[in-house]
């Protein structure tokens, strides 16, 4: 089951709500990234079920940053809860959960 988070940076206000890093449910996993084009973190699909199964990643997709929804030449690296700002590079501050999927 993932949860996501509402992370906010205290010196800018910029706001999100992404799980913070690998997440994943019944049906897809997750990555948190960082898109330093469109200067967001934001949640991707990496993986979804197939035959029934659970959603598996292959050890090359395991090692491989998933692109920018929005534009898959932007500069994107894995964001983990903690990390910097997107708008800023202050640390964000994760708050309470903000929901649970599956």
């Amino acid at each position: 089951m993932g949860t996501l988070h509402e992370f906010r940076c205290p010196a800018c206000g910029y706001e999100a709500q992404v799980s913070g890093g690998p997440a994943g449910g019944m049906r897809v996993l997750t990555e948190t990234i960082h898109c330093k084009d469109c200067r967001v973190i934001d949640d991707v699909v990496v993986a979804r079920s197939s035959g029934g199964r659970g959603p598996r990643r292959t050890s090359a997709e395991e090692s491989r940053v998933p692109p920018c929804p929005k534009d898959a030449s932007h500069d994107v690296s894995l964001w983990r809860a903690g990390g910097p700002c997107p708008r800023c590079g202050a640390t964000m501050e994760r708050g309470e959960h903000f929901i649970q999927w599956d």
